[in-house]
């Protein structure tokens, strides 16, 4: 018979230490991994909310008006969203994320109040939750007017 002392191998301590580590570790990397992910899917969304304005305005320097709505904009492929609804206006874009947690919203440059103080800009609108989707924007500024109501946190991007 083999001496059981002599055998290589693991105990069954040194496979639960080893087991915890690796608990760990997935349970601190695992919400960075979910946080960079939405990350990524932010950028995709302020992208389409960019491109939509670029079609905006090529349509203004083509017909001398803006767009009275997203019909009028036939370049645009609102069909590939990657997961965001779109909601236009002729004056205000909205492209929102996952049931309103953060919202990208582009007020255009014909809206109607004279001295609304976010016309012409890109802004993104979050929940305290979310707000790290916001603050991770390249040159998001948090907006001095808290206005967006409902515990929203608005940054100007």
């Amino acid at each position: 018979m083999k001496n059981i002392k002599n055998t290589k191998g693991f105990t069954l301590i040194e496979l639960l230490v080893v087991v915890l580590i690796i608990g760990i570790l997935a349970a601190i990397a695992l919400p960075q991994y979910q946080k960079a992910v939405e990350k990524s899917k932010a950028i995709q969304g302020l992208l389409l909310l960019k491109e939509i304005q670029t079609h905006y305005e090529i349509f203004y320097l083509t017909n001398g008006t803006y767009p009275k709505s997203i019909a009028d904009l036939s370049d645009i492929d609102i069909n590939n969203t990657n997961g965001f609804t779109i909601d236009l206006s002729a004056t205000r874009f909205h492209v929102i994320r996952s049931g309103g947690k953060y919202i990208f919203i582009y007020v255009s440059k014909n809206h109607a109040e004279e001295n609304y103080v976010y016309r012409d800009k890109f802004l993104c609108d979050a929940v305290a939750e979310y707000e790290y989707v916001c603050k991770s924007l390249p040159g998001a500024v948090k907006g001095s007017v808290q206005d967006s109501g409902g515990g929203r946190i608005r940054y100007i991007i």
